[in-house]
């Protein structure tokens, strides 16, 4: 995957909170903002962003996981998922279906503003992807 593609990142089933918080490190024009699985499905077929960050409480995460990973066009995207809470039981679903990441989703908005900016740096920053022609 190229840094040059936008969007670079791609939300999925994200409340206005996450949005928000994720746009104070990561401009808008850089974002594609999604609302269900079946659209980010479609979107993934087309586009490879650098990161897609799941909204486990406004999607089923597992499900949206495991649709991408077996797709050949969609799985290359990583996948990080905001969990609710740090259920052993939805981690490791979360893991074993391929995502990348998983993350417990502050409650507090300052926390969650916090942790926005820590994501968007490792995965948008920091993270080397593969070449788009890998």
């Amino acid at each position: 995957m190229s840094k040059g593609i936008n969007p670079r990142l791609l939300v999925v089933g994200a409340t206005p909170a996450v949005v928000e918080a994720l746009a104070a490190y990561c401009p808008r024009a850089n974002m594609a903002v999604l609302p269900d699985s079946a659209a980010a499905l479609d979107y993934l077929r087309k586009n490879v962003p650098q990161l897609v960050v799941i909204d486990a409480a406004g999607i089923d995460a597992v499900s949206l996981v495991s649709a991408i990973k077996s797709d050949a066009q969609a799985r290359a995207a990583p996948l990080l998922i905001l969990c609710k809470s740090g259920a052993a039981a939805l981690l490791d679903a979360c893991y074993c279906a391929g995502a990348n990441a998983c993350v417990v989703k502050p409650a507090d908005e300052a926390a969650l503003r916090e942790a926005a900016g820590a994501l968007v740096a490792f995965w948008l920053g920091a993270n080397e992807t593969p070449p788009a022609d890998a």
